[in-house]
């Protein structure tokens, strides 16, 4: 029989499995036909990855101008550049898109590079101080030794900058999970109010900081200790050295804790237990419920599990749940037990058994109770050890950064003293306010002496100094404003890297930037052969003379769109990288010295100050007008007027052209580019006897209707935006198509 219900119960067993192999073979060729009906999944996948890069290449973005910004709050405004002043103001930088000329220029290895980038993009009147710049740039360009080894230390410290920058962040002192605030927990902060002053030399203490985290480590480790039966092994010890018990077993002794643990949570003295430990249990209610209320997690699971004799069912239960746990309304609980004995007390059975439910489910309440509470306490020794190890291991390694930028930095500064062109700049001047022995504080001594000690070296030991690591970290907050000379000297050199390398010839080609030639003339004169634009990112090279024998003036006309803004631009740009660094995008590059660069490119309307954009223009080149007539003998100025008087009818707009045009005509200290789209300034070119010259920018039409804006300059106006309406008609069309509707 046995065997005939084994064989039938394998055979049943048999048949499901033979099922599910069917069911999953049937399923198969439809998941491989669902997988082939859906192609797009692909596409989707592909999507989505599409997203997740733009995504991550969005974060990488906003943390580099998050950084940036931080960069730009510590190291300020570079002095010794902005000592003097600019031949451009606000309006210049913001309507030449400076900005983004410094983005474009930024190859440097640091975030200090690009800061210094900003900085130095600062265009003067001052030849020898343009020339001593380009002596700077000509000596990294052509010495390949030294180019490496600053290189070589930039790149060290652009691997650790991130950390040194941290300091002033914020963020980091305010974000209760970022480091500096988790590290603050190591600190004295007691006294702080009553004894500043003791507090204040504690944390400066190597030694008192050193003594608290091992106070620390000590307290963690005393709780682990009680945790795995500290009290337990005592007892034990105790028992066996006063002769109780003749062997002394630590086993036990963890075992005797975790009780002698569970009972600390009962409020009541154990009145069931003898004192050799055994229990007292004669079966009877009274017993029993004694027993559940103030017995072991061992006694309670004994009497749960035996209940009591039916023959005592008669007597009263003595729980008392509200008279000794009056924290917990029990009354309903205690009647309801009440009203389940009269139910059952007919059935002795099922009333003991229910009892023995009862009681083991009382017995297990608080052994949850003494578990929950075991877990919260092993949960918060590891959470204290965790927090500790790790936020000390962070600090340990944020200074360490620390420690590596500045042997980087003290690096440069070894290399800055040793040659002649780089000791006499503002590089070297910036790296002895911070290196120099007469210059340095006792707190920078300090600090620079702890970071050169075996705790922050390259592959320290695990087993370090933590008081010098807080007491680096504690100095580094206090004196990290004595280090911004410092910082400001790695970023100039590394924004003079940067254009060395541009300025180099790489796999034979012509290098991407030419050095200027100034020259001394009583008029202002500007000669680029083969001058690239830089906010371009195909190559496009136009040739231009203004000045000498050449006109000094040019209107440039064509459609809007077309590329007489970018014309403008790149003559700004030129200006503006000549007179910061002595340096063009152009093979060759001839001009004098001007004192002065407006502009007048897009004026925008001042809704809050009730300004139309007629007035905005307007004022800007009244403006204009007032700093021309302003300006002294033998100083010479360029101006770059963008669509002038735009914002009120052509006819009117055209008229202020030449009239402008007409005033300025005969003043030989200003070099003067105008572009716009409409004809009658086209006709200054004759009515100043060839002061002005007209410029067209080419365009291509192609045989599909297409255009194409090449960004070259031509002689001549552009005719064909005057007379050819059918052309002018097709490429205002094409133009629409150049740029997405957003609803």
């Amino acid at each position: 029989m046995y065997k005939s219900l084994c064989g039938n119960h394998f055979s049943q067993k048999l048949k499901m499995f033979n099922a599910l192999l069917l069911s999953i073979g049937l399923l198969l060729p439809w998941h491989a036909v669902a997988i082939q009906a859906h192609p797009h999944e692909a596409t989707q996948q592909k999507e989505q990855a599409e997203e997740r890069s733009q995504h991550v290449h969005n974060s990488d973005v906003l943390r580099k101008k998050a950084k940036r910004a931080v960069v730009k709050t510590a190291l300020g405004e570079l002095s010794c550049v902005h000592s003097q002043s600019s031949i451009i103001r606000k309006n210049e930088w913001q309507e030449l898109q400076l900005d983004w000329l410094a983005d474009r220029l930024d190859d440097t290895q640091t975030s200090f590079g690009r800061w210094a980038l900003g900085q130095m993009l600062y265009p003067v009147a001052d030849k020898d101080e343009i020339v001593h710049k380009q002596n700077i740039i000509k000596l990294f360009a052509e010495d390949e030794k030294l180019s490496t080894h600053i290189k070589r230390f930039l790149d060290e410290i652009a691997q650790s900058e991130d950390e040194l920058i941290a300091y002033w962040n914020e963020a980091e002192f305010k974000e209760a999970d970022r480091l500096f605030c988790r590290a603050e927990s190591f600190y004295f902060s007691l006294f702080k109010t009553k004894f500043p002053e003791l507090c204040k030399r504690l944390n400066n203490s190597r030694l008192a900081l050193e003594g608290g985290t091992l106070m620390s480590m000590y307290n963690i480790a005393m709780l682990g200790i009680s945790f795995v039966g500290w009290n337990g092994l005592k007892t034990e010890f105790s028992d066996w050295s006063e002769g109780r018990t003749p062997v002394f077993n630590p086993i036990r002794g963890i075992l005797r804790h975790f009780i002698f643990s569970y009972r600390s949570l009962n409020p009541f003295r154990d009145k069931s237990i003898h004192p050799d430990g055994t229990t007292k249990y004669d079966g009877s209610l009274l017993s029993y419920s004694n027993i559940l209320l103030n017995g072991t997690f061992g006694d309670r699971l004994f009497v749960g599990s035996q209940g009591y004799d039916h023959e005592y069912k008669s007597q009263v239960p003595s729980f008392g749940l509200s008279r000794k746990f009056p924290f917990i309304t029990c009354k309903l609980v205690e009647k309801d037990l009440w009203k389940f004995r009269r139910v059952t007390e007919h059935d002795p059975l099922i009333f003991k058994g229910a009892y023995g439910l009862i009681g083991l489910a009382e017995a297990v309440s608080p052994a949850a109770l003494a578990l929950g509470s075991a877990y919260m306490l092993g949960r918060s020794i590891k959470n204290s050890y965790s927090s500790f190890v790790k936020t000390m291991r962070e600090l340990h390694e944020r200074m360490n950064c620390v420690a590596r930028t500045f042997e980087g930095i003290k690096e440069l500064a070894r290399a800055v003293s040793q040659h002649e062109s780089l000791g006499s700049s503002c590089i070297a001047e910036h790296m002895n306010r911070v290196f120099g022995d007469n210059n340095i504080s006792k707190k920078l001594r300090k600090l620079l002496t702890l970071l050169n000690t075996s705790t922050f070296k390259p592959g320290s030991s695990p087993v370090y100094s933590r008081g010098r690591v807080l007491l680096a970290h504690k100095l580094m907050q206090e004196i990290k404003k004595e280090l911004v000379p410092a910082l400001q000297a790695v970023g100039e050199l590394d924004a003079y890297l940067t254009l060395a390398q541009k300025c180099k010839s790489h796999d034979g080609k012509q290098p991407e930037y030419t050095f200027v030639e100034f020259i001394d003339s009583q008029t202002p004169y500007l000669k680029l052969d083969r001058c690239s634009i830089p906010v371009l990112d195909k190559p496009v090279e136009n040739s231009i003379t203004l000045g000498g024998d050449q006109a000094g003036k040019l209107v440039i006309t064509g459609p809007n769109g077309g590329g007489k803004s970018t014309i403008l631009k790149m003559l700004g740009h030129v200006v503006v990288l000549a007179q910061s660094f002595g340096i063009v995008p152009a093979v060759h590059a001839r001009s004098t010295i001007f004192t002065g660069l407006r502009t007048c490119l897009h004026p925008e309307e001042d809704l809050m100050n009730n300004m139309s954009t007629f007035m905005a223009e307007k004022k800007r080149i009244d403006e204009i007008e007032q700093f021309v007539g302003r300006r002294a003998p033998g100083q010479k100025i360029m101006l770059l007027l963008d669509e002038p008087f735009k914002g009120t009818v052509d006819a009117e707009s055209a008229e202020r052209i030449y009239q402008f045009g007409k005033k300025v005509a005969d003043l030989s200290q200003l070099i003067v580019c105008i572009a716009t789209h409409v004809k009658k300034p086209v006709s200054l070119e004759y009515d100043t006897q060839h002061a002005f010259a007209n410029r067209h920018v080419e365009i291509a039409e192609h045989a599909d209707g297409t255009f194409e804006r090449l960004f070259t300059l031509r002689q001549g106006p552009a005719e064909w935006w005057f007379s050819d309406t059918a052309k002018r008609a097709r490429y205002v069309d094409w133009l629409g198509t150049q740029y997405e509707l957003t609803a």
